[in-house]
């Protein structure tokens, strides 16, 4: 099972590591690449830039 989430503020943020956590894999994209940044490297998740390929990222793992 996979979810993506766009906004990765406090609330973002926390259900990225908690879902991921259960190993969910997760999307996600924040206008800020500090806030990504931070959650890159964590196992399950995948942070990307732009919105366009955080919806190339999250249909290519749907097929």
């Amino acid at each position: 099972m996979q979810i993506g989430i766009v906004g990765l503020g406090r609330m973002g943020a926390g259900m990225a590591r908690r879902v991921a956590h259960v190993g969910m894999k997760v999307f996600c994209y924040d206008r800020s690449d500090e806030v990504g940044a931070a959650l890159q490297g964590s196992a399950n998740i995948e942070c990307v830039r732009t919105l366009p390929r955080f919806a190339r990222a999250s249909m290519a793992s749907a097929s």
